[in-house]
């Protein structure tokens, strides 16, 4: 049986057992119990089981409304009648009757997205933890990628190694150059009416930017590590029937992002080839950095491992 309109066990259901799937307007009102005009006066609200989202909007169900709702539910009376109705609609003419069939409603297809999450995300573990490994073992991958920021950090100047992380943490990644000014350019300053007091004798060349710099922000072994294999290696198709609350939320949170982890830690990788380049490591001759460290980092002869 599907996931989408699906019976489940009466301990996590809704008043008649059943959650249906609305994809579109005719999902509601070709169903057999389906009214499109309801008596308040003659029913009695059941159960909430079913919620939509559509267009066309679906005109609601209650003859005292009958007004278009893109967005509401399908509920169902205790003489086993069916129609639409809109949240507001609900609230206003059944009170505290559809408050409460919409908390179980709610409840019981948060379990049911669950469980789909659950049992996909299972299906296609072994899948996943093989591109986490595939990705630390290839050839400049997340082992390639680790080994060389501590090389990187425990090789050069300590004071260039800071200035990186610093910048990759506020996004800095301009790199500049100050000399003094020539005659010719303070010449100019002064044919524009500058003051000699306000001249500017040095001049701040922009030098280029520093690629790769994301590196030193993201640490790609938490991706694939911390945010991939470890709650990939505690997912349990025994906790399907009965999740706790914070379980459903971190299955949601990893089916959910998965995909956009594993495309943040191939983006890390095509950076580090960006930052190990040999014409970015030149650029970092210009950082504010103490003369010592610059001269320590000019007699360096550093090659990626």
């Amino acid at each position: 049986m599907s996931v989408e309109n699906q019976r489940l066990d009466s301990s996590n259901t809704t008043a008649n057992g059943q959650i249906i799937n609305i994809k579109q307007g005719a999902d509601i009102m070709s169903r057999p119990k389906f009214t499109a005009s309801l008596n308040l006066e003659q029913h009695k609200l059941k159960a909430v089981i079913g919620q939509y989202s559509v267009e066309p909007a679906v005109p609601c169900g209650l003859s005292d409304c009958r007004k278009p709702h893109n967005r509401g539910y399908l509920i169902l009376t205790e003489d086993d009648v069916e129609t639409s109705i809109g949240l507001m609609c609900g609230r206003k003419y059944f009170g505290e009757s559809f408050k409460a069939a919409k908390t179980i409603y709610d409840k019981q297809a948060a379990a049911i997205s669950h469980k789909a999450q659950l049992v996909t995300l299972m299906a296609q573990r072994d899948e996943y933890l093989k591109r986490v490994d595939e990705i630390t073992a290839q050839p400049n991958g997340a082992r390639w990628l680790d080994r060389n920021i501590r090389r990187f950090a425990e090789q050069f100047p300590q004071e260039i190694v800071a200035a990186i992380y610093q910048r990759a943490e506020r996004g800095q990644d301009k790199v500049f150059e100050t000399r003094i000014a020539t005659d010719e350019e303070l010449q100019s300053q002064r044919e524009k009416g500058v003051p000699e007091s306000r001249l500017e004798r040095y001049i701040r060349e922009d030098r280029g930017a520093l690629r790769g710099l994301r590196i030193f922000r993201r640490n790609i072994r938490g991706i694939l590590i911390q945010d991939i294999k470890v709650p990939l290696d505690a997912l349990d198709l025994g906790d399907v029937e009965a999740p706790s609350a914070t379980l459903i939320k971190r299955v949601s949170n990893l089916a959910a992002t998965i995909d956009v982890k594993f495309l943040e830690a191939e983006a890390l990788l095509e950076e580090a080839k960006l930052f190990f380049d040999a014409d970015n490591l030149d650029l970092l001759r210009y950082l504010e950095v103490p003369k010592s460290a610059l001269r320590e980092l000019e007699k360096m002869n550093w090659e990626i491992a």
